[in-house]
């Protein structure tokens, strides 16, 4: 049975992880059945079992919502998809790959009793932190200023928003981008801003999320996502926050993603190919590209022994 008054939805898209997805869930399903939470999955017509195994869950909780695509729609509409199905107060849209760290509910409800707008979560990706000490624990009344501070920490499993805050179809603009979510979030933001002169917008200092270290769907597209998709959504977000303009936000980017070290990680997983660099690279200025393309056809020797070098680098670093 679903709460009336339901506090959190946890918005969990998946496709072919059945294993991962179940890993997932049976670390935290008990826990999930005895709270305030509903859970919604969106099954982007995996081929594997989970649809078989969802419909199992089904039949043993009461509090999940299900939704089965007919046809896969892409990363974007699922994301979306399974976000539109919320019902909470609250809505944590989940990796499938990620997990509640429900020792903290307590903590996390002091938080959602605070009526934050947007609360980003820390968490860890192995013994790294989601968030540094800096933005920890942080509270932001500005969306531009939390957008300057927080705009690459929204990845999905990372933040939950109100349900009310979400401006209806905002994310439209953004489809396409693989990251359409948080382009909601943030246009929704701007927009409540612009309305009533005040958000809040706040951070966990208590780590809420493992992010599990699996492969992720979108792996194969990882260059396309990172060179083409990521600076696309920079763009479009810059019309409603100038802040990327202001604080060369967009041109950053571009410079850390065409480091030779960063090239030569991409080539090292063959994803920097001089076809790629060709059809997903247009938003980069020439010399980026040319670095590119040459870091592409340097020979194998070079890339080792210039990974060598780096690692020699951090020892030293870390010795002194």
């Amino acid at each position: 049975m679903f709460e009336k008054n339901l506090l959190l939805s946890i918005c969990i898209p998946t496709y072919n992880r059945c294993e991962v997805l179940k890993d997932s869930l049976e670390r935290q399903l008990f826990f999930l059945e005895k709270s305030n939470i509903e859970l919604c999955i969106s099954n982007n017509a995996s081929t594997d079992d989970t649809d078989i195994y969802v419909k199992r869950l089904l039949e043993r909780c009461g509090n999940i919502r299900y939704n089965l695509q007919t046809d896969n729609t892409g990363i974007d509409q699922n994301m979306i998809d399974v976000i539109l199905m919320a019902k909470g107060k609250y809505i944590l849209p989940l990796g499938d790959d990620n997990i509640l760290l429900h020792e903290h509910w307590s903590y996390l409800t002091k938080e959602l009793n605070k009526n934050p707008d947007l609360l980003i979560l820390n968490g860890y990706h192995g013994a790294k932190s989601h968030l540094p000490k800096k933005l920890s624990g942080i509270n932001l009344n500005n969306p531009s200023e939390a957008f300057e501070k927080l705009w690459n920490r929204l990845e999905f499993g990372s933040f939950i928003i109100k349900k009310d805050a979400l401006l209806c179809k905002a994310y439209e603009q953004y489809m396409g981008t693989s990251h359409a979510y948080s382009g909601w979030v943030w246009e929704s933001l701007s927009a409540k801003y612009k309305k009533n002169g005040y958000v809040l917008i706040t951070t966990t200092e208590t780590p809420l999320i493992l992010f599990k270290k699996e492969r992720k769907t979108w792996h194969d597209d990882m260059f396309k996502i990172f060179f083409n998709d990521l600076p696309s959504w920079l763009q479009i977000i810059s019309k409603n926050y100038p802040v990327v303009s202001e604080k060369g936000l967009f041109k950053k980017y571009c410079k850390e993603f065409t480091k030779i070290s960063t090239l030569v990680d991409f080539k090292n997983g063959g994803f920097l190919t001089t076809e790629n660099i060709r059809l997903y690279m247009k938003l980069f200025d020439d010399k980026q590209i040319a670095r590119a393309y040459k870091v592409a056809k340097w020979p194998k020797i070079l890339d080792r022994l210039f990974s060598l070098a780096l690692i020699l680098k951090s020892l030293k670093h870390e010795k002194a």
